[in-house]
């Protein structure tokens, strides 16, 4: 029989698929796509809208402070998907150009919240001020209770990475996540379907 670990995997397996099949349908020819961060789920969605011959390109932000958004731009060139890296300053000028946002999510949490990479939140804001549809891809799996929220909140990350040698005068803060308010996105695709929140 197969084992607990090899169900979930396979049911995970299934739900990335299914997500990912989703998040295609809503890329059309001709199509540019803004992302920020790296996301495997938005990652598979890219590789299924590639596979369906689509004509897209991607505009990849740079993700400081660890540049986790030229990981995305390494993965999606090695596809054969026109993409560009722009630094994070130029986000509104990016969304501007943008037909639909496309980002990951590391938890959402029982009070209808996203966190996930910090600047997040200001990429959303920006796209809803734009009109801009955009969609959190991941699968219901991703939860966090109150504790749970509160703890990746409050998470810091390496003070190097934003300078590296600074002089001790300095005080550097670097938090790991920010949160949103769902109501501030056009909808969420997971293996259940594309849920409407409130943009």
């Amino acid at each position: 029989m197969p084992s607990t670990q090899t169900k979930k995997l396979k049911k995970s397996s299934l739900a990335l698929g299914k997500i990912s099949a989703l998040g295609a349908d809503l890329i059309k020819d001709g199509m540019t796509i803004f992302t920020f961060c790296y996301s495997q789920t938005v990652l598979e969605i890219f590789k299924k809208a590639k596979t369906q011959k689509k004509d897209f390109q991607v505009i990849c932000s740079e993700t400081r402070p660890n540049l986790t958004g030229i990981i995305m731009a390494k993965e999606l060139a090695k596809l054969n998907i026109p993409v560009t890296i722009t630094v994070d300053v130029l986000a509104l000028q990016n969304l501007r150009q943008s037909d639909l946002f496309l980002f990951g999510v590391d938890s959402l949490t029982s009070t209808k919240k996203i966190i996930n990479k910090n600047g997040t939140t200001l990429m959303i804001k920006l796209a809803k001020m734009l009109q801009v549809p955009s969609f959190a891809c991941t699968s219901l799996k991703k939860s966090a209770n109150e504790k749970q929220a509160k703890m990746m909140l409050n998470k810091t990350r390496p003070s190097k990475e934003i300078w590296y040698k600074a002089p001790s005068k300095i005080m550097l803060r670097n938090p790991a996540y920010d949160l949103t308010e769902l109501v501030d996105i056009t909808g969420i695709i997971c293996e259940k379907g594309i849920l409407k929140t409130g943009n």
